[in-house]
C-alpha cells in the first residue's frame, strides 16, 4: 500500500520525507538535514492541508512543543506566506515569527532556518491526497510501460495527437524502446494508433485534411466489403463517402498507399483524373434511372470509369518522400533526413536538442547543461531570418532542428560571414 504523505515535494530540489518516527526531513541538493528540528527535543513538524477559496494552503505547522504560539491573526499571516499563491510575500512576518520562536526558546538561527525551508517548500508543495495520487499514477503507468509497451506508447501517441513536437518526441522514445513504429495503411490504420503484433501502427487523424467521418466510413467499408484491392478500388469505394482529391493525394503522400506496391509519385500523377473519371460515371449511372429508349431492356447497363492506367515515371527520391511526408503529417514517417549523419554526429560528440530541452525543463533546474557552455548539435535548418544590427551588419535567427526537437540560434555578423557559403 502506498502511506499517505509519504513524499511530499517542492520545487528547487527539496524533498520532504516522513521518517519512521513522524518526523518530516528535507532533502536538498542530495543531502539529508534535519531542517532545524533536531534541536527542538524531539518536536514533529506536521504538514496539514486547508482548503479555501482560491486554492490549496499547504500549511506547515508545528506541534508538540510549538516552536511559535503565534496570535490568531499571525497564523492567517503565516498560511499566506506558506501558499502556493503567494509564496514568501512579506518577510516582516517572518521576521516575527522568528521572534515569537525566541521567546519560546528556539534560537534565531534555528528558527530562521527553519522558516526559510517553509518558504522554499511553499514554492510549490504537494499536500498529502496529491502526493498518494501521483505515486499511485506514477506506479501504474511505470507498470504499463513495463509490462505493455506498445498498448502503452499507442495511447500515450494517441493523446498528443494535437502536438507535432510532443509526437516527435514520443516517436523517438519509442524507436529508443525497441519499438516499430509502423507507416498509415488504408486497410490496417484507423483514427488513432493502434497496437499490431509487429509494432505500432500510425492513425489516420495525424493525417491533413482526413476528416473523421471520411476515417469511419474507410474502417467501416473495409469490414463490410473486404480489404481495399488496389488504389482505383479505393478511390472508387470511398467516392460515396464524399471524399475529395485533397485527401486523397494527402493519403498518397503519408504512405497510406504504399501497401499496393505502386510508386507515390505515380498515383500523385493520376489520382486528379481518376476522381474525375469517377465522378463522370457515376453521373452518368444513377442507380434506378433508365431513360426513354432503356425502358424495353431487361436491367439497366452500369458503366465503370475508364481502367486506371499508371504513367512510367520514377518514384519521389528518399528526401522528397519525407518532406511530403512532413507537409502532410509535420512528422517524418519513413526515415528522418539526419539518419545519414546521425553516426558521424555522434562520433564528433553532438547532442540532442531534445536533451537539452528536457534539462533544462527540470524542476530543480539544469543538471547537464548550463549557460554559457560550449555544445555541438547536428541538425537541419528549418527557418532563416536576418535582421539588421546597429552598426548596419547582419545578425541572424536559425531554427535547427534534429530527430528530437528543434532550438533556435543567434547567429552574429561574424559567423555569417565565416559561413555564409552554407
Amino acid at each position: 500500500m502506498i502511506k499517505e504523505g509519504l513524499i511530499l515535494k517542492g520545487i528547487g530540489g527539496f524533498y520532504y520525507v516522513e521518517t519512521s518516527d513522524g518526523v518530516f526531513e528535507c532533502k536538498a541538493k542530495g543531502k539529508f538535514r534535519k531542517n532545524g528540528i533536531s534541536p527542538l527535543a524531539g518536536d514533529k513538524v506536521i504538514i496539514t492541508v486547508r482548503e479555501d477559496k482560491e486554492n490549496t494552503i499547504d500549511e506547515i505547522q508545528p506541534r508538540k512543543n510549538k516552536l511559535v504560539r503565534p496570535p490568531v491573526a499571525n497564523i492567517d499571516k503565516l498560511l499566506i506566506v506558506v501558499s502556493v499563491a503567494k509564496p514568501y510575500p512579506n518577510t516582516q512576518i517572518i521576521d516575527k515569527m522568528t521572534l515569537l520562536a525566541e521567546k519560546n526558546g528556539i534560537d534565531r538561527q534555528t528558527a530562521g532556518a527553519l522558516f526559510d525551508d517553509m518558504s522554499d517548500f511553499a514554492n510549490y508543495a504537494f499536500n498529502k491526497s496529491h502526493a498518494a495520487a501521483y505515486a499511485l499514477i506514477s506506479y501504474r503507468t511505470a507498470y504499463l510501460k513495463a509490462h505493455y509497451p506498445r498498448e502503452y506508447m499507442a495511447a500515450l501517441l494517441t493523446s498528443v495527437l494535437d502536438s507535432s513536437e510532443k509526437v516527435s518526441e514520443y516517436i523517438n522514445e519509442c524507436r529508443n524502446m525497441g519499438l516499430e513504429l509502423l507507416p498509415p495503411d488504408v486497410n490496417r490504420s484507423r483514427d488513432c494508433f493502434t497496437v499490431e503484433e509487429k509494432g505500432i501502427r500510425f492513425g489516420l487523424v495525424a493525417i491533413k485534411n482526413i476528416g473523421r467521418a471520411v476515417m469511419e466510413n474507410m474502417v467501416r467499408e473495409r469490414e463490410e466489403n473486404g480489404p481495399f484491392t488496389g488504389f482505383q478500388d479505393f478511390c472508387e469505394r470511398m467516392y460515396s463517402y464524399d471524399i475529395n482529391k485533397r485527401a486523397v493525394e494527402n493519403l498518397i503522400r503519408a504512405g497510406a498507399f504504399d501497401c499496393f506496391g505502386v510508386r507515390r509519385s505515380q498515383m500523385v500523377a493520376v489520382h486528379d483524373k481518376l476522381m474525375d473519371s469517377i465522378a463522370d460515371s457515376r453521373r452518368q449511372n444513377v442507380e434506378g434511372q433508365l431513360d426513354f429508349f432503356s425502358m424495353a431492356s431487361a436491367a439497366p447497363t452500369t458503366k465503370r470509369s475508364v481502367e486506371l492506367v499508371l504513367p512510367d515515371i520514377p518514384e519521389y527520391s528518399a528526401e522528397e518522400r519525407m518532406r511530403q511526408e512532413r507537409e502532410v503529417t509535420g512528422l517524418y514517417l519513413s526515415g528522418h533526413p539526419m539518419d545519414g549523419f546521425r553516426a558521424e554526429a555522434k562520433g564528433r560528440g553532438a547532442v540532442y536538442v531534445g536533451a537539452i530541452h528536457e534539462d533544462f525543463a527540470q524542476e530543480g533546474g539544469a543538471t547537464i547543461f548550463r549557460d554559457g557552455q560550449n555544445i555541438m548539435i547536428a541538425g537541419m535548418i528549418t527557418a532563416f531570418k536576418t535582421k539588421p544590427t546597429r552598426n548596419q551588419s547582419l545578425m541572424a535567427y536559425a531554427t535547427v532542428e534534429d530527430e528530437t526537437s528543434a532550438i533556435e540560434m543567434l547567429c552574429f555578423s561574424r559567423a555569417l560571414e565565416r559561413h555564409h557559403h552554407l
